[in-house]
C-alpha cells in the first residue's frame, strides 16, 4: 500500500475513532471504494497503538487521579469514589475481552463485509439518536451501580460488528441508563483503554504469526 494511502487511512482513523461512528467501517469502506489493496495487519497494529496513545495522553489527568485517589487507597482499606470507578471499569471491560477473544478466534476477519457495515451503521446510528433524544438523563458516574457498568460492557460487545462504533454502543448504553452525555462519553473512553490494549495484543500477535509464515 502506498504511503499516501496509509496517511489517508491514518487521518480517517484519527477523525473517526473518537466520534460515535465506526472507524473500522471507514477503514474498510474507503479502500474498497477507491480500489486500494487491503491494508496489512501491521497497519492495524499501528492504528491501535495510535488510538491507545491518544486516549492515554488526553485522559492522563483522569488516570492519574484514579491511580492516586482510587487504586492506592485500596491498600489502606479505603474505598473512594475513584476506587469504585476502577471497579466499574473492570466490570465493564470483562464482557468485551471475553467476547472479543471468542469472536476473533471463530471468525477472524470474516465479518468485514460491506453489507454488514451498512446495516449496522443504520441500526446503531438510529438507536443512538433515539436514546440520546428521548431517554431522560440525570445520573453521574457517582450514581452508577455495578450492574449498570456490566450493562454498558455488554453493549460494547456489539462494537465487534463492523459498522457498530465502540464509543457509539457504549455511549448509547450509558445514555439509556440515564448518564449525562459528558459522563457517558468519559466512561466510554476510559473503557477503551483496556479494550484497545487487548485488541492491540491480539492484532500484533496475528501480525507476527503471519509475518513468520
Amino acid at each position: 500500500m502506498p504511503f499516501y494511502a496509509i496517511l489517508i487511512l491514518a487521518l480517517i482513523q484519527g477523525l473517526t475513532e473518537f466520534l460515535p461512528i465506526s472507524s473500522q467501517a471507514h477503514l474498510i469502506l474507503v479502500p474498497s471504494l477507491l480500489g486500494w489493496e487491503e491494508h496489512g495487519r501491521f497497519l492495524d497494529v499501528a492504528i491501535h497503538l495510535g488510538t491507545l496513545l491518544a486516549v492515554l495522553i488526553y485522559f492522563y489527568k483522569d488516570l492519574w487521579k484514579l491511580l492516586m485517589k482510587g487504586f492506592f487507597p485500596l491498600f489502606k482499606g479505603k474505598i473512594t469514589s475513584e476506587g469504585m470507578l476502577i471497579f466499574y471499569l473492570i466490570i465493564a471491560t470483562l464482557p468485551a475481552l471475553v467476547a472479543g477473544y471468542i469472536i476473533h478466534t471463530l471468525f477472524g476477519d470474516g465479518l468485514r463485509n460491506i453489507t454488514i457495515i451498512a446495516w449496522t451503521s443504520i441500526v446503531f446510528g438510529t438507536l443512538l439518536y433515539g436514546v440520546d433524544r428521548f431517554c431522560p438523563f440525570s445520573k453521574t458516574l457517582k450514581d452508577m451501580r455495578w450492574w449498570e457498568a456490566l450493562f454498558i460492557g455488554c453493549a460494547q460487545i456489539f462494537s465487534f460488528l463492523p459498522g457498530a462504533s465502540r464509543s457509539g454502543t457504549t455511549i448509547t448504553g450509558g445514555r439509556f441508563l440515564g448518564l449525562s452525555r459528558i459522563d457517558a462519553t468519559r466512561f466510554s473512553f476510559l473503557m477503551s483503554i483496556p479494550v484497545v490494549t487487548g485488541a492491540l495484543v491480539l492484532t500484533a500477535s496475528d501480525a507476527f504469526k503471519h509475518h513468520g509464515t
